[in-house]
C-alpha cells in the first residue's frame, strides 16, 4: 500500500507540467498564426482592401517594426511581472488586434489593426522560449525549447493554411474572426495553467554583457539574413506557388506542406543537436533554403515537384530558430539570466528580418516578379550561410564563451526548475 501511495502524486505531476507546456506552446500558436495571417488570404486580402499584393505584403513589415521597436521597451517594462499573467495580457491585446483587422473598411485601419497584434506578439514567443531555457539543464535545453516552439510549427502547419482556405471560401474578415477566437482560447488555457514566476531582475551591465560576448554578433547576423530570406518569400508564398487567384485548395495544401517541413525540423533539429553542432547545422540548412529558392525560380507547375520543394524549404528555413537558440544558450556558459536576454535578441532578430525581408520582397516583386523574389531570397540564405560557417571556426562550431562570474542561483520563489516544464 506503501508503494502504491508513493506512486500517487507523479501523475499530477506530470499533469501539471503538461498543462502548463501546453498553455505556453498554445499561446505561441495562437500569436504565431495571427503573425502569418496575411500569408494565405494574401491574394483575396489585395482584393478586398483594394491593395497591391505587394502592399499587402508590406503588413508583414508593419508588424516586424513593431516588433522590433517595442520589443525591448516592452521586455524591461513587464520584466516582474508573472509570466501567466504576461501571457494572458498579450494573447488579449493580439486578439484585439485581429478585431481592429477584422471590422477594417480600408487598407490603413488593416495596418492598424496588425500594429496592435504585433504588441501581442512581441513579447509571446520571447517569453516562452526564455521560460524554457531558463528552467532547462544545459543537456536538455534545446528539446525544452523546441518543445515550446511546437506552438509556432502548428500554426504554420494547421493555422495558416486554415486561415487561407477559410478566406477563400468565405472571406478574410471571418478568417480573421476565427484567429480572434484562437486567441482567446488560449489565453483562457493560459488562465488555468499553473503559475509561472518572473525571472530575476538584470542590471543595463548585465543586459550589455550578454550581448558583447563573443560569436553573439556573428550567430545573430546569421539569423537575421537567414530570416530576412524567410521574409522575403514566405509572405508571398501563395503568389509563389500560384497566379492571382492562389488562395483556394492548392494554395492551401502547398501551405500545409511548407509547415510540415516546418514541424518535421521542430522534432528532429533538437536530436541532431545532440550529436553535432548548430554552426553545421545552420550552414546545411541555409543552403538546403537557397537551393530551394532557385529551384523554384523557372516556374515550375508539377504539384509534386512543387510540394516535395516546398516542403524542404519549409524544413531548412525553420531549423533556425531551434539551432540558433541552442547556440546562443551556450554561449551563455549556464548563465541563465544572460541566456534569456540572448534569446530575446535572437526574438528581437527575427522580427526584425522578417520585416525587412517584406520590404525586400514588396520590391523584388514589383520589379521582376516572384523570379526576383525568389532569387533574392536565394542570395540572402547563401549569406548567412557564410556568416554561419565563419562564427566559431576551428572550436566545433561553438565560440569559446566568456567565463564571466559564475551564474547565479535563483531568487527565493523562482524555482530552479518549474514544475510545468518536462525534464
Amino acid at each position: 500500500m506503501a508503494k502504491l501511495a508513493d506512486r500517487v502524486p507523479a501523475p499530477r505531476g506530470r499533469d501539471r507540467r503538461s498543462r502548463g507546456l501546453a498553455a505556453v506552446a498554445l499561446a505561441t500558436a495562437a500569436t504565431a498564426t495571427s503573425g502569418h495571417t496575411v500569408t494565405g488570404p494574401l491574394p483575396v486580402l489585395a482584393v478586398e482592401p483594394h491593395a497591391s499584393p505587394g502592399a499587402v505584403g508590406q503588413l508583414a513589415t508593419f508588424s516586424a517594426v513593431v516588433c522590433v521597436l517595442a520589443g525591448p521597451a516592452l521586455a524591461v517594462a513587464t520584466g516582474r511581472w508573472e509570466r501567466r499573467t504576461l501571457l494572458t495580457v498579450t494573447l488579449l491585446v493580439t486578439a484585439a488586434g485581429n478585431v481592429m483587422a477584422a471590422v477594417s473598411t480600408s487598407y490603413w485601419t488593416l495596418v492598424a489593426g496588425r500594429m496592435v497584434t504585433a504588441l501581442g506578439a512581441a513579447t509571446t514567443t520571447a517569453v516562452a522560449v526564455g521560460l524554457a531555457a531558463a528552467a532547462s539543464p544545459p543537456a536538455a535545453r534545446a528539446r525544452t525549447m523546441s518543445l515550446v516552439l511546437t506552438g509556432v510549427t502548428a500554426a504554420l502547419l494547421l493555422g495558416v493554411p486554415g486561415v487561407a482556405a477559410m478566406a477563400y471560401w468565405w472571406g478574410y474578415r471571418p478568417a480573421v474572426w476565427a484567429v480572434v477566437g484562437l486567441c482567446l482560447i488560449a489565453a483562457a488555457v493560459v488562465i488555468g495553467a499553473p503559475r509561472l514566476p518572473a525571472p530575476p531582475a538584470l542590471r543595463l551591465a548585465d543586459r550589455l554583457a550578454a550581448a558583447t560576448r563573443p560569436g553573439v554578433g556573428g550567430v545573430l547576423i546569421g539569423a537575421a539574413l537567414t530570416w530576412t530570406s524567410i521574409g522575403v518569400g514566405y509572405p508571398y508564398l501563395a503568389l509563389v506557388v500560384g497566379t492571382s487567384q492562389a488562395a483556394h485548395g492548392p494554395a492551401s495544401l502547398y501551405l500545409t506542406f511548407y509547415g510540415l517541413g516546418a514541424a518535421a525540423s521542430t522534432v528532429w533539429v533538437p536530436k541532431l543537436l545532440d550529436h553535432t553542432s548548430p554552426r553545421g547545422v545552420l550552414v546545411c540548412a541555409a543552403l538546403v533554403t537557397a537551393l530551394a529558392a532557385a529551384v523554384l525560380m523557372p516556374s515550375v507547375t508539377h504539384p509534386v515537384f512543387v510540394i516535395a520543394t516546398v516542403t524542404a524549404w519549409g524544413a531548412s528555413a525553420w531549423v533556425t530558430a531551434p539551432a540558433a537558440n541552442a547556440w546562443l544558450t551556450d554561449i551563455a556558459d549556464g548563465d541563465r539570466g544572460q541566456s534569456g536576454l540572448l534569446l530575446a535578441l535572437a526574438g528581437a532578430v527575427i522580427y526584425l528580418g522578417l520585416g525587412v525581408g517584406g520590404l525586400l520582397g514588396g520590391a523584388a516583386l514589383t520589379w521582376g516578379g516572384t523570379r526576383a523574389l525568389l532569387g533574392v531570397a536565394a542570395v540572402l540564405a547563401v549569406l548567412a550561410a557564410a556568416v554561419f560557417a565563419a562564427v566559431g571556426r576551428g572550436q566545433g562550431g561553438w565560440p569559446t564563451p566568456n567565463p564571466g562570474p559564475a551564474a547565479q542561483p535563483p531568487p527565493p520563489g523562482l524555482h530552479p526548475h518549474p514544475h510545468w516544464l518536462p525534464r
